[in-house]
């Protein structure tokens, strides 16, 4: 939950979209690694077929462990403690090229401190926070975000490959296992292909051509189960081959659960007219990336408030982040001339 966001605000903001994309490319690698020790165990005649693959797991654990010590603070959590220097120090090294003087951590700083003392001002409750209509907007997004990244289908590959592969045909542990580390391999070509090209496209690309995809797949996936369970047809069936942060990921696990209790009922009940279901909802997925989702290519973190606030709020805040960095550079001065 942690290393997103301190991933986002140590990276440099040039590199920042390629550092937390190939992060994010790393949820596919340990699908990968899970699903060819369990392909490559399965065969072992005995317990171990299954303790090998659980004790895998150990070593990216522990390899975080060792490592989280040598890891710089965030800045941001340092500022609002009052750690000023602390903070610009590490943004210095990180942001500014080891430059103290550096115009893009003055602008940082300036930000920063505008933003944590602003929140101080206001001192935002949940009902204050809600009643804003520009954070509104933020939650609206960040309740789509949050859900569509659940319900859209991965969870009900995940957990149900096996119940899916027995639909389109395949049978025996070896076609079924071989099938999921296939799966999870081009998961992560994908992501990496995304990384690669991240900079490339508009933030809203990715969403469109994505929920698109899967709109597309999930129709043709429908036909070929129904042609398979139905007609019997194997051809068919082998086709398929902080307050915001803290409302996402409580609602990505809300719909984690959702979608893990209703995905076994609807299988056992409707089997393949149960993907007609993924097939609509999917379908508004993409219709509401489309009409709502905002491009969020190019502001920096603070910035990006601004898209959701009207023109003479963000003219006011761009007056107060320039009046923020002047005031720092004369703290500098004076502090420089002092020494």
């Amino acid at each position: 939950m942690g290393a997103p966001v301190l991933i986002t605000e140590l990276s440099h903001p040039k590199e920042r979209v390629q550092v937390t994309t190939f992060y994010n490319t790393s949820i596919p690698l340990g699908y990968v690694i899970g699903a060819w020790a369990t392909f490559g165990c399965y065969r072992i005649p005995s317990q171990w077929s299954w303790r090998l693959p659980t004790l895998v797991q150990i070593i990216p654990s522990a390899y975080q462990f060792c490592l989280i010590w040598f890891c710089p603070e965030s800045p941001r959590w340092l500022i609002a403690k009052g750690r000023h220097e602390e903070a610009r120090q590490i943004l210095i090294k990180y942001h500014g090229e080891c430059d103290p003087n550096s115009e893009l951590v003055q602008v940082e700083c300036a930000e920063i401190q505008q933003a944590i003392e602003k929140e101080a001002e206001n001192n935002l409750t949940w009902k204050d926070f809600v009643s804003s209509r520009a954070n509104l907007k933020r939650l609206f997004l960040c309740f789509a975000t949050a859900v569509f990244s659940q319900s859209s289908g991965n969870l009900l590959v995940s957990n149900y490959l096996t119940q899916i592969l027995k639909d389109t045909g395949l049978k025996t542990q070896y076609e079924i296992t071989l099938v999921n580390g296939m799966v999870t391999l081009w998961q992560y070509i994908v992501a990496i292909a995304v990384a690669v090209v991240i900079d490339k496209f508009r933030r809203r690309f990715f969403f469109l051509t994505g929920s698109g995809g899967v709109v597309v797949v999930f129709v043709v996936w429908t036909i070929a189960a129904q042609q398979y369970l139905e007609h019997n047809s194997l051809a068919a069936g082998r086709v398929m081959r902080a307050k915001a942060w803290a409302f996402v990921l409580l609602t990505i696990q809300v719909a984690s659960v959702f979608g893990s209790y209703v995905n076994p009922i609807g299988l056992k009940a409707l089997g393949w007219k149960f993907y007609i279901y993924y097939c609509v909802w999917v379908l508004i997925v993409y219709l509401v990336v489309y009409f709502f989702f905002v491009e969020t290519a190019g502001p920096t973190l603070e910035e990006l408030t601004y898209l959701f606030e009207g023109e003479d709020t963000k003219q006011k805040l761009g007056d107060e982040i320039v009046e923020k960095k002047q005031q720092i550079q004369h703290e500098e001065h004076m502090g420089s001339k002092m020494a």
